[in-house]
């Protein structure tokens, strides 16, 4: 059987897979969080998180964890696409006081590594660092330095507010390169346990990378990639353009979570496994398929952490990740996960050196319906006879639309 132990930041694993830090809208003590927490790991997970956690110790009284979802779904072919989140960042935040009860308890439940989630007060470096040792003192094994989250509250107009970070900056300082290099440097120097970074992904390619080098120059061991994109969910067309969320008459911008978070994360541990080889890189967003987690792996991520699958799936998509990557490495050969992981890379070129050479659709006339739908997109190649599709390799240029859309996978694409 295939060995899936991985190190993160130098920790050692027993498998690559955890589940990302989750901020809870139910009103959960530490002690039920914890025992939810203690779920993962009895399904598998080699490593838990703590939600994010600000440096203020105490709740406000007034503040309850609230927030809205919204399912987001299109017509077939297309299905399921994932879920728009509103919340307020200082009613979803865990407090201080509230993640160190939780650590004290994950210490007595679980004998796996620990990682502390951490957002310190806006541009306030040495409050960062201040927070950081607290977690170290608390028992964490790694940090994770959240400057992608939370959602800040950006007025209406250009405001500057590059100058004047709020107490809650969240995402603002990830897309600025010198603060998080900042950022992150204070907490590497103020403590001795490993410091992972999660990106945002509103930075963007190839930006990120210019961000990653900061990272990497303040003295991180890794990156997770990727916070959630920000987004805006669509108004209700039948409804006067109201908000499609329930129980509320006014909405406004927020994270956008599940499936179409995905091609962000291909892009983003991609650029980071060609780039920063020395760096560990954490990969989460959009993973919903055992299939996803793979890739991400072979495409250089270090550990796959699942966030909308759990919250989709519950804790069991944990352990069928392990055996599916365990049956997986098994039928393919792979000894370990250093001969699996970043093993795509090498079939990444730039797009100079691409070779597209020519090539044509063939059709399986065994499963064409005849149903017209490769004839009804750009391509003028399609047509149809005697109730079948017809390619004029003439015309085919190879390019995959026909094959893309078609729904019964009559079409594929060959070499001339």
């Amino acid at each position: 059987m295939a060995n899936l132990e991985t190190s993160l930041c130098g920790i050692t694993l027993e498998n690559p897979f955890h589940v990302a830090s989750h901020n809870t809208i139910a009103n959960l003590t530490p002690k039920e969080h914890a025992s939810q927490l203690l779920r993962y790991v009895d399904k598998g997970a080699a490593v838990v998180s703590t939600a994010h956690t600000t440096i203020t110790k105490k709740r406000p009284v007034d503040s309850k964890p609230r927030g809205r979802t919204l399912y987001a779904k299109s017509e077939p072919p297309f299905g399921k696409e994932g879920f728009f989140l509103i919340c307020r960042s200082y009613d979803i935040l865990n407090y201080l006081d509230e993640t160190l009860e939780l650590i004290h308890h994950l210490k007595k439940l679980i004998d796996v590594p620990i990682i502390g989630n951490i957002g310190g007060p806006g541009a306030d470096v040495a409050g960062w660092a201040e927070l950081g040792k607290i977690f170290e003192e608390a028992g964490v094994s790694l940090l994770e330095l959240n400057v992608s989250c939370p959602v800040v509250d950006i007025p209406h107009g250009m405001e500057t507010w590059t100058e004047n970070l709020p107490k809650h900056a969240g995402v603002m300082i990830g897309q600025l390169p010198e603060m998080t290099n900042a950022v992150t440097r204070a907490v590497v120097d103020a403590v001795n346990i490993p410091v992972l970074v999660k990106m945002t992904p509103e930075v963007g390619y190839p930006m990120l990378l210019s961000v990653a080098q900061k990272i990497q120059e303040g003295g991180a061991s890794g990156i997770t990639a990727i916070n959630a994109p920000i987004s805006i969910a669509p108004p209700d067309i039948y409804n006067h353009g109201k908000p499609k969320f329930q129980a509320i008459e006014k909405y406004t911008f927020g994270g956008a979570y599940g499936p179409w978070d995905r091609f962000l994360t291909y892009k983003f541990i991609t650029a980071l496994a060609m780039n920063f080889t020395n760096l560990s890189i954490s990969a989460v967003g959009g993973n919903v398929d055992p299939e996803h987690s793979v890739e991400f792996l072979m495409l250089g991520a270090t550990t796959v952490q699942l966030s909308s699958a759990v919250l989709w799936r519950g804790p069991d998509i944990i352990k069928k990740n392990i055996q599916f990557l365990e049956r997986l490495m098994d039928e393919q050969g792979y000894e370990d996960m250093d001969s699996l992981r970043g093993v795509a890379l090498k079939n990444i070129v730039p797009l100079s050196e691409m070779d597209f050479g020519k090539a044509h659709a063939m059709i399986d006339s065994t499963r064409c319906t005849g149903c017209g739908t490769c004839t009804r997109i750009l391509c003028r190649a399609m047509n149809l006879r005697e109730d079948l599709a017809v390619n004029n390799e003439e015309k085919c240029t190879g390019c995959g639309f026909c094959a893309m859309f078609c729904t019964e996978e009559a079409i594929t694409i060959v070499r001339d």
